[in-house]
């Protein structure tokens, strides 16, 4: 009876472990998928705050829909909270990507950023940024490796889309 009651205990855990997870990611993506909407390459109609509870609602129905679709495409909590993560890496090595970019393109946001870090240092934080995420990734990819091509077919639809957006905003 002692170990079924361990059992169970760790199995509560790694249910609120991984239900956790999935809330802090669907939280952080809608507020970028926010910004992106505000600041440029995603659809503005994102960008809609909620007038009684000042959130960006659209932008959090946008990712519980897509939440909501992982999660019934089958599997258990632990393996979609995987899948939820691998994501979030990918993403993360894209906007280790993105930062990079930041001195040389946003020079005035840079500079008077209240938080002053020397240009050095802060490429040795990106890289290692990026450097720590793909090996996640990696290691993620291969306790899921059949979220792989899922995975890989979104990115393309995702790119596909962007393109034919014609983004053009500067």
């Amino acid at each position: 009876l002692v170990i079924m009651g361990d059992l169970l205990s760790v199995s509560v855990g790694a249910l609120f472990a991984a239900a956790t997870s999935i809330n802090g990611i669907m939280l952080g993506m809608s507020r970028d998928l926010y910004k992106g909407a505000k600041t440029g390459p995603f659809p503005r109609f994102l960008a809609a705050i909620h007038p009684r509870f000042g959130t960006p609602s659209r932008a959090i129905m946008v990712v519980g829909a897509l939440s909501l679709a992982g999660a019934l495409a089958g599997g258990g909590v632990v393996q979609y909270a995987q899948i939820a993560v691998m994501g979030l890496m990918v993403v993360q090595v894209i906007t280790g990507f993105a930062l990079l970019k930041v001195p040389a393109k946003m020079t005035e946001a840079f500079q008077a950023s209240p938080f002053k870090l020397g240009i050095y240092p802060f490429r040795l934080i990106c890289i290692c940024y990026i450097v720590f995420s793909v090996a996640f990734l990696f290691v993620l990819a291969s306790e899921q490796p059949g979220a792989i091509l899922p995975g890989l077919v979104f990115m393309a639809l995702g790119f596909l889309a962007y393109a034919i957006s014609g983004y053009s905003r500067k």
